[in-house]
């Protein structure tokens, strides 16, 4: 739905395909399910797909900055072992994403096991370029059954311009 959005842009949506490939000469979609936003990572846990995106509110790309935007940055997570897909969690971030392409999911060895983040840059005014230093977000979703827990959100001196710049080491967030 486009109402109330004055410059006719429409809401940017992902999807999720599941293909039935038992017959590899015939794939068929077997469930689809659409979520907000432009894919920027995902992570299976278990039958669990999540997914993190970036949720840009068109009407904020003038001259205004981030005045009355609505933009956020955003993690799913979806359950995968039934017939359809059913989504179990959303996380909104606490601001905006200062782009896609800096939302990262980490793997974090932890003895024999994994524990996964997504690491999201942040930005004060959505504007990436504008901004002087980064706010980080760190979001668990570690869990098999689709719960994601917020972890923590730090101010970085500077800014942080790609997601190589981030990492989590002995349970320590590293931003270089």
């Amino acid at each position: 739905d486009d109402s109330g959005n004055s410059r006719g842009y429409q809401e940017i949506t992902s999807r999720i395909l599941i293909y039935d490939v038992s017959n590899p000469e015939a794939p068929a979609i077997t469930s689809t399910r659409e979520f907000k936003g432009t894919l920027a990572d995902s992570r299976m846990v278990g039958s669990v797909l999540y997914v993190a995106t970036s949720v840009m509110d068109r009407n904020a790309w003038d001259w205004r900055g981030a005045q009355g935007n609505k933009s956020y940055g955003a993690v799913y997570s979806f359950d995968l072992n039934g017939a359809t897909v059913e989504q179990v969690a959303e996380h909104k971030l606490k601001l905006p994403v200062s782009g896609r392409e800096n939302m990262n999911i980490v793997e974090v060895q932890n003895g024999d096991a994994y524990q996964y983040y997504l690491v999201a840059t942040l930005s004060q005014t959505v504007w990436s370029w504008w901004d002087r230093q980064s706010s980080i977000e760190v979001v668990d979703i570690s869990d098999a059954s689709g719960k994601i827990k917020p972890v923590m959100i730090v101010s970085a001196q500077g800014f942080v311009n790609e997601r190589s710049q981030t990492l989590i080491k002995d349970n320590t967030l590293i931003v270089t």
